[in-house]
């Protein structure tokens, strides 16, 4: 840079400097712009670098938060499956069983069908007839099942398995038309709320009787015996026929299973009563439509209880 000022005040003072000006002009004029740039891209570039050094602790923050975020879910996701097995012994309690894992994969296009593929086939000792929860647990997999065991969604019963292949089996919904099985319903009674039903005195003759709620919470009580009916799929509901009138049966109304037979448990839910019917050939019963509890269209992770033999 120096040498370039010294160069331009020879050709300003010597004798014939002009003529010597206008042939230097184009190697002089490149080089002085070139001086005048270099620093600037030497302190742009300087502050290129310091801007990423900068920057590279904040990636490393945001890559930590999110890597503890991650196993703050892994850590919740444990969590509730704690919980939900919790929940599952204290419901199945008395009713020796195993639980066997499964997941939804997949769905039949069958017409007039209501099922799920699962991933766990008789590889695993599944069989049909086993019963099915969307609950994570525990389990054993080289457990042999008995045939006729249900499946149950998330708290709710959702199906049996009716088909097994080595690694996957079909869990037939209890929407499913050619679902079956004996159930109870349950008469509920709110806060603030009477209603009548007939109960079977010492003699074997029925009586009426009002039934109100006791004020000691706001859960909805049973009240009465339970009904026992046969729990069939339609496609959509889960139809009660020939339930007799005089049970009041109303809209709100618990489905539970029944437990009459040795692999199904008692109590487990299944819905809410949604309408009643009246039969036209048979007046005095009704057709009562249930709503599953589970969301069907939506189950993922199931499992199969397996009875254990005391």
């Amino acid at each position: 840079m120096g040498g370039l000022c010294l160069l331009s005040a020879a050709l300003m003072v010597l004798p014939g400097s002009r003529w010597l000006a206008r042939a230097a002009r184009p190697v002089l004029v490149p080089l002085s712009a070139l001086g005048m740039n270099v620093p600037v891209s030497v302190w742009t570039r300087m502050d290129e670098i310091a801007g990423r050094d900068r920057a590279r602790p904040d990636r490393r923050v945001a890559e930590l938060r999110r890597l503890l975020l991650a196993q703050q879910e892994v850590i919740d996701r444990q969590r509730r499956r704690m919980e939900v097995l919790s929940g599952w012994r204290s419901k199945l309690k008395g009713f020796k069983c195993r639980l066997i894992e499964a997941s939804v994969i997949g769905a039949e296009a069958v017409p007039l069908q209501d099922r799920r593929l699962l991933d766990a086939g008789s590889s695993r000792k599944v069989a049909p007839g086993d019963l099915v929860t969307t609950r994570r647990l525990v389990h054993e997999r080289d457990i042999a099942l008995p045939e006729g065991l249900l499946v149950l969604g998330r708290n709710y019963l959702v199906g049996r398995v009716v088909d097994c292949a080595a690694f996957s089996a079909t869990l037939q919904l209890v929407t499913d038309r050619s679902f079956e099985m004996p159930a109870l319903l349950w008469r509920l009674v709110g806060p603030g709320q009477q209603r009548t039903i007939y109960t079977q005195g010492p003699n074997g003759a029925r009586r009426k009787v009002v039934v109100r709620h006791d004020g000691r919470g706001p859960a909805m009580h049973a009240v009465g015996e339970p009904i026992l009916v046969k729990a069939q799929g339609n496609g959509r509901w889960v139809v009660l026929r020939d339930v007799p009138a005089e049970y009041g049966v109303r809209r709100g109304d618990l489905l539970t299973s029944a437990g009459s037979l040795q692999f199904i448990p008692f109590g487990l839910r299944i819905g809410q009563v949604v309408r009643t019917e009246r039969s036209k050939r048979e007046p005095h019963f009704v057709t009562v439509y249930v709503e599953p509890f589970a969301d069907l269209g939506r189950l993922s992770d199931v499992y199969i209880i397996q009875p254990v033999s005391p």
